[in-house]
């Protein structure tokens, strides 16, 4: 049974040990538990700094935005690691970030992703579900660019999307449920970094 999201942590874990016979497994978590509850999380300050850096080789003002959802361990080393890469390609360059406290909240989104671009902002970035739909629209609209997060999407805004730092969750569900039927699943928490 997989849990496709860190918000599944705690159902997971009171449900699993009631079943110690069925596999679980949790997208993006942090906390494995024996006997039987693994935990894969994306590598998320590489994506992260990959994000950062495409945006600061694609910015003409030095100034990018990160508009980012809820506030987990995952989605915050991805944050910080986006300042990073901006900063490895423009030591001098400001990033903006923030988080919605929400994966669903367009309108938060885009109030904060207009808020960046106000502060000067000429690429956004969203690392958000839904929310990054509004952050994308705020690009469009305002004629600037964005760089996907999570996965491609230049198909939502391909006159504003130059590129895309993607991780892929159904390569990681595919992996997952190799090992499952492998009987290679373990308890642990398993890093999945850049291929």
């Amino acid at each position: 049974i997989i849990g496709n999201g860190f918000d599944f942590t705690d159902a997971m874990k009171i449900v699993a040990p009631t079943l110690p016979d069925v596999q679980f497994a949790i997208v993006n978590g942090d906390s494995p538990q024996e006997p039987n509850l693994a935990v894969y999380r994306f590598d998320t300050p590489q994506t992260g700094f990959i994000a950062g850096a495409l945006a600061a080789l694609v910015s003409e003002k030095g100034v990018v935005g990160m508009v980012a959802g809820a506030s987990y361990p995952h989605v915050k080393d991805a944050v910080v690691a986006y300042e990073a890469g901006a900063k490895y390609i423009n030591p001098d360059i400001k990033v903006l970030s923030g988080y919605t406290e929400s994966w669903s909240d367009m309108a938060k989104g885009k109030e904060m992703a207009e808020a960046m671009v106000d502060q000067g902002a000429d690429v956004l970035s969203g690392n958000a579900n839904q929310v990054t739909l509004a952050v994308l629209g705020v690009a469009k609209d305002k004629g600037l660019r964005a760089i996907g997060y999570i996965d491609d999407q230049n198909s939502v805004a391909p006159e504003a999307v130059a590129s895309s730092s993607i991780q892929s969750v159904a390569d990681l569900m595919d992996r997952m449920v190799d090992e499952a039927i492998k009987g290679e699943m373990k308890p642990v928490l398993n890093i999945v970094g850049v291929k």
